[in-house]
């Protein structure tokens, strides 16, 4: 092989390496037991200026103990990424969402990308200060995003009573 060759290859494997898309680094759209399944990369929380590790048991222990306070007591079980881009901007959001045991109780939070000047580590990201929640029926009160909006979808069949929260956490 030549050197010329050689040197076209290297250029490309960088390119391919730096030019990965952030949807390669979530699997979108799949439910899973354990958050590392479906992170490609990883996911911190940044509390008293200390950035912790997202994972599935520090998540469900943070996010269960903090619906607890309100009185909610839960079992998280499942885990799914989703995508929304704003078309004004050209921006993609994402949005970790945990599903209850039961059914009956959707939460999580946006995920913002965190810049880094280190060009070996791969992108990160952080749970961002908006969370969301729906509670209601097992057949609907989903969470959906639109863009930097989350809502919740209507209970199956109707008549059943489905409530929103959302909270911006400002540290």
């Amino acid at each position: 092989m030549t050197n010329y060759l050689k040197s076209i290859l290297f250029f490309l494997s960088l390119f391919l390496f730096f030019s990965c898309s952030e949807e390669e680094s979530f699997i979108l759209n799949e439910e899973s037991i354990a958050i590392e399944d479906i992170s490609n990369v990883s996911i911190f929380h940044k509390s008293n200026g200390v950035n912790y590790e997202v994972t599935t048991e520090f998540i469900k222990e943070k996010w269960e103990s903090e619906l607890l306070e309100e009185g909610i007591e839960v079992e998280l079980e499942r885990f799914i990424i989703l995508e929304s881009k704003d078309k004004l901007n050209s921006k993609n959001y994402y949005f970790l969402k945990a599903i209850s045991k039961d059914g009956t109780l959707e939460t999580g939070a946006f995920l913002n990308k965190i810049e880094t000047k280190n060009l070996s580590i791969s992108a990160s990201f952080e749970l961002a200060g908006k969370k969301c929640s729906c509670t209601g029926c097992t057949n609907g009160c989903a969470i959906e995003v639109v863009g930097s909006k989350c809502t919740c979808t209507s209970c199956i069949p109707r008549g059943g009573k489905c409530t929103k929260k959302e909270e911006q956490v400002v540290e």
